[in-house]
Formats: structure tokens, C-alpha cells, sequence
């Protein structure tokens, strides 16, 4: 494991045994994973942040399952949790705590963004 990675751990809130066992170990695949995440979570909380606006829930629903499903895949367990309760709320068509729970989601998002910028 590169000293970069051990000096950042602290830094990423996820479950790492699980990252390196869904990597089979693989430092540079971990850290493509995450960079897919990044991505494709940022398209989607954007997306997210749209459907609240328009009280979207459908969509919402959808985007938040979505994120829910990555995000517990790679051990975000935080993020998980925000996923599933804006995924509850949209299907519930409730979203009292909607722009709450996605400041939630783009504030770990964030700290997925810092991680990888550290690794460069």
C-alpha cells in the first residue's frame, strides 16, 4: 500500500476492508472505482438536486436508489444511509428533509473528491 493512501485513510469515511476485497487488493483498481464513483455520483446528485427542485419524486426515487447501490457496494456507509432515507422520502413524495439529506450526499461526495485529488 503506497504511503499517499495510508496517510489518507482517515480522511475517506468507508469501509476499507471492503474496497480491498471487492479490489482483490488491487491498489490502482480501488482508486479507479472511486474515481467512477465520483463521477457518476456527481452526474447523479446533480440530476438529484434538479428532481427536488421540480418536486420530481419519481426521478428522485430512482437516483437516490441508485446512489444508495454504489455508494454500499464501495462501503460508503454514510452516504448509504442519506441514499436510502432520500429514496424513502421520494417514495413517500415527502421531501421535508430532501435538500438536507443531498447536502449530505454532496458533502461525502466532497470528501471523495479531496481523497483523489491527495492520490494525485
Amino acid at each position: 500500500m503506497s504511503q499517499v493512501l495510508k496517510l489518507r485513510y482517515a480522511d475517506l469515511p468507508i469501509n476499507w476492508h471492503q474496497l480491498h476485497q471487492l479490489s482483490d487488493g488491487n491498489e490502482e483498481f480501488e482508486l479507479e472505482l472511486l474515481k467512477i464513483f465520483f463521477v457518476e455520483t456527481d452526474n447523479r446528485l446533480q440530476l438529484a438536486s434538479r428532481a427536488i427542485a421540480s418536486q420530481d419524486c419519481q426521478t428522485l426515487q430512482y437516483l437516490a436508489h441508485q446512489i444508495k447501490g454504489a455508494s454500499g457496494n464501495l462501503g460508503f456507509q454514510d452516504m448509504w444511509n442519506a441514499a436510502a432515507s432520500l429514496e424513502q422520502q421520494a417514495r413517500q413524495a415527502e421531501l421535508s428533509q430532501g435538500t438536507h439529506l443531498l447536502e449530505r450526499l454532496m458533502t461525502s461526495l466532497a470528501r471523495v473528491k479531496h481523497f483523489l485529488e491527495a492520490t494525485n
